[in-house]
């Protein structure tokens, strides 16, 4: 199953901010990270293995305490830009992903969401000899209260129990 939205927040690299509204995609394995609207070229960011049980929980005590993963391997994801040329043709810079942090935190109104990386040695989208400097990334978003049952796709019963469940652990919204 795929879990799309647009939520407020930042993607930096190297520095540079690229995105200030975040557009993201999940999949059973995968999460992909661009600026909202943005239109080719982009940046996106490919981060996997991941799945949407490493920001979602019903457990009480990581509702109640920050956590996270960190993920490193010799490609756990990737940050492509592009296409270059002209868009029919698919080129793309690729930055192979080695390791990445994910902390995520919650709030009595929101899922608070940090994630930062560092990408390999990358090869160029029209010359696979040149390569490109690896690049540093970080990007933050925020999942509202309410926005948690669309974007996890969740059940009647199942919003229900999370919806009680952050008001037994926050306290009810009066």
């Amino acid at each position: 199953m795929a879990y799309t939205g647009e939520f407020p927040g930042k993607i930096l690299i190297n520095g540079e901010l690229v995105a200030d509204n975040l557009s993201i995609y999940l999949t059973e394995e995968t999460l992909i990270l661009s600026k909202a609207g943005a239109r080719s070229p982009k940046k996106e960011i490919y981060l996997s293995p991941f799945n949407k049980f490493m920001v979602f929980t019903q457990t009480p005590a990581k509702l109640k305490e920050p956590f996270f993963y960190e993920v490193t391997g010799t490609s756990v994801g990737s940050i492509a830009v592009g296409p270059i040329g002209h868009p029919g043709d698919g080129e793309y810079d690729i930055r192979p992903m080695k390791s990445f942090r994910l902390d995520v935190r919650y709030l009595s109104d929101q899922i608070e969401v940090a994630i930062s990386g560092k990408t390999s040695v990358g090869t160029d989208g029209f010359d696979a000899n040149k390569t490109l400097e690896p690049w540093d990334f970080s990007a933050q978003f925020s999942i509202a209260k309410s926005q948690i049952p669309e974007f996890f796709k969740l059940t009647d019963f199942v919003r229900d129990n999370v919806l009680k469940l952050f008001d037994d652990v926050f306290g009810s919204a009066l």
